[in-house]
């Protein structure tokens, strides 16, 4: 039988398309095969119930690796959008919530939920050679894991509140400004547990911890209110080019504290001691003087009474072969580690 070129080209046309459409057909079934899995699973295991993740990949450790980070990411998500939603609802300027620390707390908290994470039998797609991994936790389950953790934060972040709220009404305000500061402190992570479980159970979880919820974001205000009444008188010894007073007076105006040259006009004294602890290597031409310098700080009331007390020192060995060149390097150290 003889086929001219056209119609042997048709003929070969035919061919290659019956052959493609049993490809594709086999692989829509294929494809269709690990949807109606991961659809069976899904409606089982309902989000209105369950926080669920999935994902595929060539071995079974990597699809359940990829699977929990599926979890991961949503619950960030979710509890990103919870907090954006608070901030919006009581006026926050928001500038907290923008960053690392807070979205650093975010992740640890929806990394350590995944602890609770069960998974259904895996299924394999032979056509893909693929391993499909499904995980859940139910929202109950989520929220006891989450719950005693909440439940700490909430009771310590009231310890400070309340502590500092007492003091204010006593016009103690270094003391309530250091208060209001622990409370700030722990605001990410109370503020990242609260919001995760109000994307689990929102009702329980207000009811809860609404009303410290509310009160976290009063925490800079008040802290700016405190420290706006803190009038220091500050005095540092053995800091003859005044660098380190500078650097404090600089510093604590940063933090909204109010400094005086007047010790009559202040209601609270900054003493720091700087010690320079030269040491000398070697001798005549060849010696050289080195030092690890700090600086002891402390606040004290007008009364004499202690209050707060700290110390910064330099990580660098500062030396030189010049001894008043080494305490200049050495105060600018200092106030490098005092600025940080």
């Amino acid at each position: 039988m003889i086929i001219s070129n056209y119609n042997y080209f048709m003929f070969l046309s035919k061919k290659v398309c019956l052959l493609g459409a049993v490809l594709l057909s086999a692989s829509a079934f294929a494809s269709s095969k690990s949807e109606k899995w991961i659809s069976s699973q899904k409606k089982k295991y309902s989000t209105n119930t369950y926080i669920t993740g999935f994902a595929s990949a060539d071995t079974i450790e990597s699809a359940h690796s990829l699977a929990l980070s599926d979890i991961s990411q949503y619950l960030q998500v979710h509890i990103k959008s919870e907090i954006n939603t608070i901030t919006t609802s009581v006026n926050d300027n928001g500038k907290y919530y923008d960053s690392e620390k807070l979205y650093s707390d975010i992740k640890a908290v929806s990394e350590k939920s995944l602890s609770g994470i069960k998974f259904v039998e895996d299924f394999y797609d032979k056509s893909e050679k693929k391993y499909y991994s499904f995980g859940f936790i139910s929202h109950k389950d989520a929220f006891e894991l989450n719950n005693l953790r909440a439940v700490a934060l909430n009771s310590k972040f009231n310890s400070y509140f309340d502590s500092a709220e007492k003091y204010v009404s006593e016009k103690k305000y270094y003391e309530s400004y250091l208060q209001y500061k622990h409370a700030y402190d722990i605001k990410g992570e109370f503020l990242s547990e609260y919001s995760f479980l109000c994307v689990v159970d929102s009702s329980r979880a207000k009811t809860m911890f609404g009303q410290t919820a509310q009160k976290v974001y009063s925490i800079e205000k008040k802290m700016t209110d405190s420290s706006s009444k803190c009038v220091l008188f500050v005095d540092v010894q053995n800091d003859s080019e005044k660098i380190i007073k500078s650097t404090f007076i600089r510093k604590l105006s940063q933090n909204g504290f109010v400094c005086t040259q007047n010790k009559s006009e202040s209601n609270y004294i900054f003493n720091a001691i700087v010690n320079l602890d030269v040491n000398e290597e070697g001798s005549g031409d060849d010696a050289i003087f080195f030092s690890y310098p700090s600086c002891s700080f402390f606040v004290k009331s007008i009364e004499n009474e202690n209050i707060y007390s700290g110390e910064f020192v330099s990580k660098e060995k500062i030396a030189s072969y010049n001894r008043k060149t080494l305490e200049r390097k050495a105060l600018k150290s200092l106030s490098e580690e005092i600025k940080k």
